[in-house]
């Protein structure tokens, strides 16, 4: 049902709101029969996702070892490049290999710009695959995800 129809009578308003709350697994925070009094077009500001009840899986890590040193790493595969924090790059890898200049700005998918300190390229194992890569050195203390 379009919301123009929802919008119609009381009754198709009220069952479309409960269709979409239970289709949606979303629940009424707000009193639903006086905000459709304002409109058809502000039926999203009825909902919110009761994050109490959504249970969330930890990310999914692996073990890779660069240049020797291990690293648990959260797999991204969303992630165009592999970053690594500022604090993980100076604790695990202990400022090893030399930073480059890094002239790139990446943005998460919520558009937050991480600042990159710098570029190092390093030498990746994981299980019997051993590759060269860049990894990207992230500002500040946060998770390493490889893209």
């Amino acid at each position: 049902m379009q919301i123009a129809q929802a919008a119609k009578s009381p009754n198709r308003r009220r069952r479309y709101v409960r269709n979409q709350l239970l289709t949606h697994k979303i629940r009424d925070i707000d009193d639903a029969s006086s905000q459709m009094q304002s409109g058809p077009d502000n039926i999203a500001s009825l909902y919110t996702i009761d994050s109490g009840k959504v249970a969330c899986s930890p990310p999914k890590t692996i073990l890779l070892h660069v240049d020797g040193i291990p690293l648990r790493t959260e797999i991204d595969s969303g992630a165009s490049r592999s970053i690594i924090s500022e604090l993980a790059y100076h604790d695990i890898l202990f400022g090893r290999p030399q930073l480059t200049n890094a002239s790139l700005t990446i943005r998460t998918w919520s558009e937050t710009t991480i600042v990159i300190v710098g570029v190092a390229t390093v030498t990746v194992t994981y299980k019997d695959s051993k590759h060269k890569l860049q990894l990207l050195v992230a500002e500040g203390a946060g998770p390493s995800p490889v893209g």
